[in-house]
């Protein structure tokens, strides 16, 4: 009698199953290697474009302040000075979350901006006072991310001093 020999040729299912099962997890892994690189990218370069636009608001708040000759209002979020004596006064207000220098928007997303002027010595400058007693103002900036989905990014905060020259 003759005996079959089956030659064995092909893979079994179960094979092809375990090696399908073995590459799926492969892959999530892989995507999930690839979601987390990408949100660090979109993370980083939000982070670079609020830095940018924070040093921009505050040169500005900066360039605008340091040369004042007056100071009509002022509360933590907003001042309204004069540069020159003969000039209409100016206006640096938060609202809305917005930073605007009259009419003009300095920055968005903005979570809070406070501002603080202060003496030589450290007491707080009110509006009674004269300008020439202003040493300082304290500036403190809170931007929001807005690309992110995650609830529980803290907001950038960025803060300056400017020292008013006081120029009459």
């Amino acid at each position: 009698m003759r005996q079959w020999r089956y030659k064995e040729a092909g893979f079994t299912l179960i094979e092809v199953i375990v090696t399908m099962l073995i590459a799926g997890i492969l892959a999530t892994i892989a995507g999930l290697g690839i979601v987390q690189g990408v949100k660090g990218y979109v993370f980083a370069s939000e982070n670079a474009a609020m830095t940018q636009k924070a040093e921009l608001a505050m040169a500005r708040m900066s360039l605008e302040l340091r040369d004042i000759c007056d100071v009509t209002a002022a509360t933590s979020i907003n001042i309204t000075y004069n540069r020159n004596l003969l000039d209409p006064s100016c206006t640096i207000k938060f609202e809305n979350s917005k930073i605007m220098v009259d009419s003009n928007v300095l920055a968005d997303n903005v979570s809070d901006l406070e501002m603080t002027c202060k003496k030589a010595d450290g007491i707080a400058w009110t509006v009674g006072n004269s300008v020439k007693d202003l040493a300082r103002i304290d500036i403190v900036l809170k931007l929001e991310h807005t690309e992110t989905e995650d609830e529980d990014i803290p907001d950038i905060t960025f803060t300056t001093t400017i020292n008013p020259r006081n120029i009459l």
